[in-house]
């Protein structure tokens, strides 16, 4: 505007023309670099000297990501192997977005995930990933709020088409007859401890390669295994201990050398227990023909179904397990099943022979 009447109140000759033009151009210029990216001069030069040079930038820059990683894991306190995931995903989204010029829409992510070769699950956990930083830019973000406050959430309501063709690799529960097969082939003492452990228990891997000497508990009389480091929050439970693991548990505390029951040979990245002994787990089903819709977890599936073919009620066996019953009743007001209850169930058990 001052431009404007700088030059209206005179009139103007042909060099005042030029003179008019070069200053507006200077302030266009200006205002480019203003939206593209006020930290780096050079790439506007490139940009206004050949279009095709620009590359659009995306709200997932690289402190938003920075700032949304730091929230994830210290402040919401989200396990690291999640938040690594989550942000790689996000990363390799903002790359693409930049690549082709794309703005973050809908549209835009729909033309991103549909060509990649992931399960719909998959493509999901990328959904979740970016469903949670925008809400999380919304709440701590000014500039983003007030750029994007208008804007539809672009990570919600897509559709995935499944390829009904296609072969899932589920979990699947082994046999009886494969558990014993398993726990015979292994030739580690700690992974056949391990196998007859997640045979009579139910417990997730990691839960197993976590109990300490002290998680041995008298409940009702009866000894039980208090699992409390789990994946959620209905992972806190007791488990009574089947009498075919009574002489294995007995052994273990007796050689315990770090008040852990099963012992490992070290911890991964993310300070997991049973990554080693997850490894040889997956070493030994494959040498034993199994594919991978087999894994330690189908052990835990194994355990479920044989409950539920030995007619146990499924509020027992879900609070064995750690699981959500899916009723307030039980999973906010009763204490649940008794821990002679779970033992009645788990005794019905006979996988292993000792």
């Amino acid at each position: 505007a001052l431009l404007f009447k700088k030059y209206r109140a005179r009139e103007m000759d042909v060099a005042d023309w030029v003179e008019f033009q070069k200053e507006l151009t200077d302030i266009l210029k200006t205002e480019v670099f203003k939206g593209i990216n006020p930290t780096n001069p050079n790439e506007v030069k490139k940009i206004l000297k050949d279009p095709s040079e620009y590359r659009s930038k995306s709200p997932l820059t690289l402190p938003r990501l920075n700032g949304f990683e730091d929230y994830q894991r210290n402040t919401k306190g989200i396990v690291n192997k999640t938040v690594d995931m989550q942000v790689s995903r996000l990363r390799k989204l903002k790359a693409w977005l930049e690549e082709n010029k794309a703005d973050l829409t809908h549209e835009n992510i729909e033309r991103y995930l549909d060509p990649l070769p992931f399960s719909v699950k998959t493509k999901k956990q990328h959904l979740f990933a970016g469903n949670s930083f925008w809400k999380y830019a919304l709440r701590k973000d000014s500039q983003f709020k007030e750029q994007h406050k208008e804007q539809a959430n672009p990570f919600e309501k897509h559709n995935f088409e499944e390829n009904r063709g296609a072969k899932k690799n589920e979990r699947k529960a082994f046999t009886v007859e494969d558990i014993r097969r398993l726990y015979e082939a292994s030739k580690n003492q700690n992974l056949s401890d391990l196998i007859a452990m997640g045979a009579y228990t139910g417990a997730r891997i990691e839960e197993i390669c976590r109990l300490k000497i002290d998680d041995i508990v008298r409940e009702d009389g009866i000894d039980c295994f208090y699992i409390k480091d789990g994946k959620t929050e209905n992972a806190e439970r007791i488990v009574p201990i089947h009498k075919t693991l009574k002489p294995i548990v007995k052994r273990l505390i007796k050689d315990s050398e770090d008040q852990f029951l099963i012992p490992v040979s070290g911890r991964n990245k993310y300070g997991n227990r049973s990554d080693s002994l997850g490894k040889q787990f997956g070493r030994l089903k494959k040498s034993l023909g199994y594919g991978p819709e087999f894994v330690f977890h189908s052990l835990r599936k194994s355990f479920i179904t044989l409950l539920q073919n030995n007619d146990v009620p499924g509020l027992t066996i879900a609070s064995i397990v750690g699981h959500e019953t899916g009723t307030i009743t039980f999973d906010v007001y009763s204490a649940g099943p008794s821990a002679r209850q779970k033992l009645k169930a788990i005794s019905s058990l006979k996988v292993i022979h000792q």
